[in-house]
């Protein structure tokens, strides 16, 4: 099993225009899309960067749908992508090395804020999910 590789990164913003301005007016960077979301509400920016993407996310403090109670701007989660045999096994060396997984199906895992933050020292999640899988 090699490591999986980088997919994608969600920045939670105090507001998508700012952040756009600074990716895609500044730096070049192709808005892929800009949409409301409800889960979690609020307004939702994916910018192609190479391989990756960058989800924006600017969450609001009500509406219909998911209503994310830390709004703190920040790096919110860094998702990774590995071969679909791969991905179990990568859950089990996690979990092994003493950091809680949360198992979301056959081809993806998480590892929560709460547990990246004994890792990281950052309210940052990890998400692994196979390469097929959608991402964002």
């Amino acid at each position: 099993v090699s490591g999986p590789n980088l997919v994608g990164i969600e920045l939670i913003v105090a507001e998508i225009d700012s952040a756009l301005s600074m990716f895609v007016d500044a730096l070049g960077l192709e808005l892929v899309e800009r949409r409301r979301s409800t889960d979690p509400v609020g307004e939702v920016a994916i910018v192609a960067a190479g391989d990756a993407v960058i989800t924006l996310l600017a969450p609001a403090d009500r509406g219909p749908g998911f209503v994310l109670s830390d709004r703190e701007p920040r790096l919110s989660q860094i998702v990774l992508a590995s071969p679909s045999a791969d991905v179990a096994t990568l859950g089990v060396r996690v979990a092994e090395a003493g950091i809680p997984v949360q198992v979301t199906g056959e081809t993806s895992f998480f590892v929560t804020p709460s547990g990246c933050r004994g890792a990281l020292g950052a309210k940052t999640a990890v998400v692994v999910t196979a390469l097929a899988d959608p991402v964002g």
